[in-house]
């Protein structure tokens, strides 16, 4: 199963540390470069990046690294990338090849057992989209102000959004997806200018179609901007998050 990483965003608040968000540097790493090893180290048999803003300062960097990388890699330059970051997910149909893929967004970094057990988890015919939810609503890495809140029930997404009053559970930018969200996310595309991930999954949810996985008590964090990339780095130099994590996907 391929995994896709969204990576065509401009990432103006994480401007401080590179005019090229996914070329940030993070504890020795790109944002990236730590992306594409996830991959390699989650059980996915190759990874897609979607790119945007400053394309070919990304691909020039790609090129460099993607010798050492222990996965195959392939980029898609989307041009739409102004349009919402569901048409970055959109791009990614012909290199999934109608199969279920594992998305990601390249500015969270993730314990790659999150990723494993979305490839391996069952997904029922009936359902388009599995999540990664994180239910530890005092996780201190969690940034309250900005990130995307998700009210399940019994494992079933009711309802998802940044500015919700009730929600138990965070979203992790960690999905697993039937290739029938291309449909969707066209459907979408022609009735409006923009579209995005959240969107998605909203329109999903509504016909009973979305899932939550329970993400226990992996790492994950959301580097979005200068005090989200300080405290990454910290937790990360510091492996406070645990010694599952001493592997090169983050040191």
């Amino acid at each position: 199963m391929k995994a896709v990483i969204v990576a065509a965003g401009e990432g103006n608040r994480l401007r401080n540390i590179s005019p090229v968000k996914p070329l940030a540097m993070l504890a020795g790493k790109t944002l990236a470069e730590r992306a594409l090893w996830c991959c390699a180290h989650a059980d996915t048999s190759g990874a897609v990046l979607i790119l945007g803003y400053q394309a070919e300062t990304i691909i020039e960097h790609l090129d460099q690294v993607q010798q050492r990388l222990p996965i195959s890699l392939e980029w898609i330059v989307n041009d739409d990338w102004r349009d919402g970051n569901g048409t970055s997910v959109r791009a990614a149909k012909t290199a999934v090849y109608g199969d279920d893929f594992i998305l990601l967004m390249c500015d969270h970094v993730v314990d790659p057992a999150i990723v494993r057990e979305l490839v391996s988890v069952h997904r029922p015919a009936d359902v388009d989209l599995i999540l990664g939810v994180d239910r530890r609503l005092d996780n201190p890495l969690v940034d309250l102000a900005d990130v995307t809140r998700v009210q399940e029930r019994n494992g079933r997404i009711l309802s998802i959004g940044k500015s919700m009053a009730t929600y138990n559970c965070f979203d992790t930018g960690v999905f697993r997806m039937s290739s029938r969200i291309f449909a969707i996310i066209g459907k979408l595309r022609a009735q409006r200018s923009s579209v995005g991930i959240s969107e998605i999954v909203r329109i999903v949810a509504s016909k009973g179609r979305a899932r939550a996985y329970d993400i226990g008590d992996r790492f994950w964090i959301d580097v979005d901007d200068d005090r989200m990339h300080a405290l990454a780095e910290a937790t990360i130099l510091s492996r406070s998050v645990g010694a599952h994590l001493c592997d090169p996907a983050f040191t």
